[in-house]
């Protein structure tokens, strides 16, 4: 069984429902109006929906560059939008912005960046995020370490190309593998210490 909601005024393509069922983020990654028609993106806006009853509470915002992703925190207390190039930046024209879901009146906070966000991990507790940054012609290798308690950003240097991240639970370590011929993986704690292992790839120096 189901029962219909509106929301009114906005152009609704994509839903995320976080994992408590009660918190959805509502938008579009596609514009349907051509640039005559003079009607505003609707990828620069999203409808954060919260359970009130059997109804919901709606706020949409507007953000300043089309969507192009959405990821919900485990906890369901924050998202990361991901946001398309923006034409108009001169440098740093790639951005993401992270968006805290629980105030009365919810906050965005937009981080450029130098390269389009890639991957984003989230752990398992919703306190961190790690968002991937690579651009192989800008020479960009980096991570963005997010604290998603209160929104401080601190990027991380790469040695190597950044391709994917995961999560140790036993150590609480998020791990970022890296593009390098004898394997390169670096591991980054709770509280911010670094360990990166290289040349772990069995026989990678062996030739024919």
């Amino acid at each position: 069984m189901y029962a219909q909601h509106d929301v009114p005024g906005e152009y609704v393509g994509l839903a995320s429902v976080a994992a408590d069922g009660d918190t959805m983020l509502l938008y579009t990654t596609v514009d349907p109006f051509d640039d005559d028609d003079g009607q505003p993106d609707p990828r620069q806006r999203i409808t954060l929906a919260r359970r009130d009853g059997d109804a919901w509470d709606l706020v949409t915002l507007f953000v300043e560059v089309p969507l192009v992703s959405v990821g919900l925190a485990p906890d369901s207390r924050s998202a990361i939008l991901v946001h398309d190039l923006d034409p108009a930046a001169s440098a740093a024209a790639w951005s993401y912005s992270l968006f805290d879901l629980t105030p009365a009146f919810p906050l965005l906070k937009r981080q450029s960046t130098l390269a389009p966000p890639g991957p984003i991990l989230f752990t398992p507790e919703g306190d961190r995020a790690v968002v991937l940054l690579r651009d192989d012609l800008a020479d960009v290798r980096k991570v963005d370490l997010v604290n998603l308690d209160n929104f401080i950003v601190k990027p991380l240097l790469l040695g190597s190309p950044p391709e994917g991240a995961g999560y140790v639970d036993p150590t609480q370590k998020v791990f970022v593998s890296q593009a390098h011929p004898t394997g390169r993986i670096t591991f980054i704690g709770p509280d911010g210490d670094v360990q990166t292992v290289t040349g772990y790839v069995l026989n990678d120096s062996v030739k024919d």
